[in-house]
């Protein structure tokens, strides 16, 4: 979980390793009981954004065809390829992506 006050959301994550990303996704519906007890109770006005991360994929892309088996695409919000590439979307949450250019900028502009 991953929470950003700036956006007043809180990005309740899983993790699966790429071949795994139908059991993520499923697995998101079980959140349930823990953002009414937990998130909703503490942070009751904040968004709550599931979203499952991935890695150890051949894939570059976050698409409908390399996810042709799902149709909420929405879900999957980042990847970590086997080659270590961060590949994230359009509908990534913000945070994510602020991570990723964070990331970029200490490592790469030194």
């Amino acid at each position: 979980m991953i929470a950003d006050f700036d956006r007043k959301q809180i990005i309740n994550i899983e993790g699966k390793q790429f071949f795994k990303f139908q059991i993520g996704i499923k697995e998101l519906e079980n959140f349930d009981a823990f953002e009414k007890l937990y998130i909703q109770e503490s942070y009751p006005d904040t968004e709550i954004i599931r979203t499952v991360v991935l890695f150890g994929s051949d894939y570059t892309e976050i698409s409908e065809r390399t996810f042709s088996k799902i149709h909420d695409i929405v879900k999957i919000g980042f990847l970590l390829t086997r080659n270590g590439e961060m590949v994230l979307q359009t509908h990534s949450p913000e945070i994510f992506k602020e991570a990723i250019e964070h990331l970029y900028s200490y490592y790469f502009t030194r």
